[in-house]
């Protein structure tokens, strides 16, 4: 700390707290600290409302702190849930009493939290009388605070091994602006991200480790594999998994199981289990801060032959949904005014299917954030949880527990919601009938609704939804005003245009002249990946990032006449015969999302190879004639 810094912390430590609450409140809002003039004999509310914040609270100093290794030692938290003080519980998310010694303690309170001084105030009067004598007040950060309230029911010794837990960058704090929140982690040069998330335990260093290197790396899931051999860290970076760790059998058990046990969010863990065990199927969220910003981490383990898999969903949950483009997510304009016009129906349903991690969710939240009428309606939405915030979007998150098959928080958001008076609702999944039929119901009575189906293309999405387990009606799917758009997407690795290598290079003759012939295109304009990178911003093994492949159906009356009747076969060939124009033409018009990522292939974003793991073999794939 430098002289500055400690002429500031003198300073602090001798301000007494309400003068302390004056200055607060008048860096939020000038008018509250002027005089109030009130008519003789009369009181005005503001004048009360001000003398009462404003008086002196407590006659000694306010201590500031910035990490959890300076909370001095104590004994219990008097106001927890089940503790002494359990009447004034709500007041632990801005104000903790600890008790320091017999009958003695000290308060915690929440820095970041601007109307905290009547419950500081309630919470010290509480305590005088229950008998307690307050010493002193510390004022943390709020990552502090909150890093501090996950390990609370904690014993004294366990909070001081996980000191500096979740503390960023504590020496300089700035308020964030909005600047600042779609800004991807500072980067150190050996890749770990600036604002590290280490403790003193090596369990809790080992875990937030892998989830830094997963964060630096731009991975969206990380998967640790424990076997009785030892331990491998897998990460999928651009849609490719990575092994980018070893361990041992012992280090990965205690970094995954202190996570479950200790950083796990209220109420997150799974119903059935809330201790780590290496031998259930278990469920959690994690919420960490890296990089002043928010990551919030979905954790699920199961047990496999010979060890545990732990899957790491990384999200960065204080993103705000950005009104990105469909075209720079990578669909053509033919499905671009597709998209437009299925989003300029009032009523009706746009279904999006994919594989996990394909992207859905992301398109259909910029849908959202394109509706023209947005500003003039009620957008609701129902996820799973909410990944990106959208503006002037109610966004209800819900948990499922993956331990338990019959839990149905969806249902139950959705049956409140639909009494919301909503224009336009989004909803995560529908994986049930129950969520089916309340789905159905919305659009029926003139919603216009959203969500996501996992099928293997834009047609097979009739028949998941009207098998087993969700048994929609044929009758209701094929109805004039019910289904909007069917839309598939795919990601596909994207070639770094400064490395990519011509495929005449590096591929057989006989592999490209066999796609020339059966597409009838040129493949001169193919390229391949390096398998290296180039130095280039973003480039990873010759891949800068993914791009969308799709195919969407817009049903006309013939096509619904085949959907009531569950033809999908002909209505699929029926689909395909719209196209008019040749594979290496960008009209995407009856073309399947295999045939969009054919015609990126031959522009040169794909590599062809990349196409075929992603889908099937050239030699496979069926033709429809014209």
């Amino acid at each position: 700390m430098n002289s500055v810094e400690q002429s500031w912390g003198k300073l602090l430590r001798k301000l007494p707290l309400s003068a302390f609450f004056a200055k607060k409140l008048a860096n939020i809002n000038p008018v509250l600290t002027a005089p109030v003039q009130a008519q003789a004999g009369h009181t005005s509310t503001a004048a009360l409302q001000e003398a009462d914040i404003l008086q002196p609270i407590e006659q000694y100093p306010l201590i500031p702190i910035d990490t959890l290794a300076q909370i001095p030692d104590f004994n219990k938290i008097l106001n927890i849930p089940g503790a002494e003080l359990e009447e004034v519980a709500s007041y632990r998310t801005v104000c903790l009493a600890l008790e320091s010694g017999e009958k003695k303690t000290f308060v915690l309170l929440n820095g970041d939290t601007a109307q905290y001084a009547h419950e500081y105030r309630d919470l010290c009067g509480l305590l005088r009388h229950k008998g307690y004598a307050v010493e002193v007040a510390y004022l943390s950060p709020q990552p502090v605070y909150e890093s501090f309230l996950k390990v609370a029911k904690e014993s004294a010794a366990e909070l001081r091994r996980l000191a500096s837990l979740a503390v960023p960058d504590n020496n300089v704090r700035q308020p964030r602006d909005q600047g600042q929140q779609n800004t991807p982690p500072t980067l150190k040069s050996n890749g770990v991200t600036q604002n590290s998330l280490k403790g003193s335990a090596p369990s809790i260093n080992a875990f937030y480790n892998i989830v830094e290197k997963g964060i630096s790396l731009g991975a969206s899931d990380v998967h640790i594999c424990i076997r009785e051999q030892g331990a491998k860290v897998l990460m999928r970076i651009f849609g490719q998994l990575e092994p980018v760790i070893s361990m041992s059998r012992e280090d990965a058990l205690e970094a995954v199981g202190v996570a479950y046990n200790k950083l796990a969010s209220e109420n997150s863990r799974s119903r059935t289990a809330h201790q780590f065990n290496p031998r259930d199927k278990q469920y959690c969220t994690i919420e960490v801060a890296v990089a002043k910003q928010r990551w919030r981490i979905r954790y699920q383990s199961t047990n496999v032959e010979g060890g545990l898999d732990v899957v790491l969903r990384l999200l960065a949950s204080d993103l705000i949904a950005e009104s990105k483009p469909l075209a720079d997510l990578g669909y053509s304009a033919s499905q671009c005014e597709l998209m437009r016009l299925g989003l300029m129906r009032a009523v009706g349903a746009i279904f999006m299917a994919g594989v996990t991690g394909s992207g859905k969710s992301t398109t259909l939240k910029t849908l959202v954030t394109m509706d023209p009428l947005r500003s003039r309606s009620k957008w609701y939405s129902v996820e799973d949880p909410v990944e990106y915030r959208i503006t002037k979007v109610s966004q209800i998150p819900v948990q499922r527990d993956t331990s338990d098959e019959d839990s149905m928080p969806f249902i139950e958001a959705f049956r409140a919601l639909m009494r919301m008076d909503p224009d336009s609702i989004l909803i995560g999944e529908i994986r049930d009938k129950e969520t089916a039929d309340l789905f159905s119901a919305a659009v029926m009575s003139g919603h216009r609704c959203l969500t996501t189906v996992h099928a293997s293309s834009a047609i097979a999405i009739a028949g998941r939804l009207c098998s087993q387990p969700i048994l929609m009606p044929r009758p209701v799917l094929a109805g004039k005003s019910f289904v909007s758009l069917l839309v598939y997407q795919n990601l596909l690795p994207e070639l770094c245009p400064h490395c990519r290598q011509p495929a005449t290079s590096v591929c057989d003759y006989d592999y490209l002249g066999f796609i020339a012939r059966k597409f009838a295109v040129d493949t001169s304009g193919m390229y391949v990946s390096s398998g290296h990178s180039c130095g280039q911003p973003n480039c990873r093994n010759g891949i800068i990032g993914r791009t969308v492949v799709a195919e969407m159906i817009a049903p006309d009356s013939d096509m619904r006449a085949l959907l009531h009747d569950g033809k999908d076969i002909e209505l699929e060939r029926m689909w395909r015969r719209t196209r008019t124009v040749g594979f290496d033409h960008e009209d995407m018009t009856g073309k399947t999302a295999f045939e969009h990522g054919l015609y990126k292939c031959l522009t040169g974003q794909v590599d062809p190879r990349d196409l075929e793991a992603s889908f099937e073999s050239f030699q496979t794939y069926e033709l429809i004639a014209l």
